[in-house]
């Protein structure tokens, strides 16, 4: 009997040793929020959903409208409108439109069809509201008429 209980031991020690806890990716999440339900670490409750976001975020200009903070503007070729965090965008679906937006040092980033707050790190396009926004490599703002919303650039095109 007591060499079945080292033999189930050694097992459980090796599964362990193989069994690692990574970080969970939430990149792209949308979690829910209210009183009653916290945000996880380094969100911030805004409209009933959890974003990076800064509380004081100021909103995103979206054509000739400002969305209030914690909604998107969605945009195709003709038509840019103000929506819920939780609508359906089949469109551009821009959160940030700059740093201003983004709590906690974090950048609005480009990331294919949408705009998001994150960490800078493997940010490649930057948002911007203007050129002060921008790195001295990329130090232009530039529009761009295919998603609405304006790049870090070294030269617009």
């Amino acid at each position: 009997m007591r060499g079945l209980a080292t033999v189930a031991f050694i097992v459980a020690a090796i599964t362990s040793i193989n069994c690692q806890v990574t970080e969970l990716e939430t990149a792209g999440t949308i979690f829910r929020c209210d009183n009653n339900h916290a945000c996880p670490n380094d969100l911030t409750c805004l409209s009933g959903s959890c974003t990076m976001l800064s509380a004081t975020a100021d909103g995103i200009i979206c054509g000739s409208q400002t969305c209030a903070a914690g909604r998107i503007c969605c945009t195709n070729d003709v038509v840019q409108t103000c929506l819920d965090a939780s609508d359906t965008c089949s469109a551009n679906r821009q959160i940030c439109d700059g740093p201003e937006d983004c709590s906690g040092g974090n950048v609005c980033c480009e990331s294919t069809t949408t705009t998001t707050c994150r960490a800078g790190v493997g940010c490649n396009t930057l948002i911007c509201s203007d050129a002060s926004d921008c790195p001295q490599d990329e130090a232009k703002c530039c529009p761009n008429a295919d998603t609405g919303w304006k790049t870090c650039a070294a030269v617009c095109t």
